[in-house]
């Protein structure tokens, strides 16, 4: 899985019905990392993202001015030079010998 965390901020009461339905059909490790959140998100959102890294109509205090604010902002670790160097090594497509499994980005970018 690829997932790390999800947050469903300013969720109303039709898709908490539907999200009711949808979890019975999803794995616990995903649904682990899912958090439906109503209008008294932010506190919980803060712990895992900086304010300057939240747009300011989510509450934070980045606006992207430079770019035509956040919502046109490419940010995000598939713009790092090392993240794309790291996954275009031949070795991300080998299993790791250590744990049978294919080698992950962040395996690469720990070496």
């Amino acid at each position: 899985q690829t997932l790390h965390q999800l947050y469903i901020i300013n969720a109303g009461s039709g898709f908490r019905a539907l999200w009711r339905v949808l979890k019975a059909f999803m794995e616990a490790r995903t649904l682990k990392k899912i958090q439906v959140l109503g209008t008294n998100y932010l506190s919980t959102v803060l712990e895992a993202v900086e304010p300057s890294n939240l747009p300011e109509f989510l509450g934070g205090t980045c606006s992207c001015s430079a770019t035509g604010g956040c919502l046109l902002q490419d940010k995000g670790p598939w713009t790092d030079a090392g993240i794309i160097r790291a996954s275009k090594e031949p070795s991300a497509r080998h299993v790791d010998s250590t744990c049978g499994r294919k080698r992950t980005l962040g395996m690469l970018l720990l070496e």
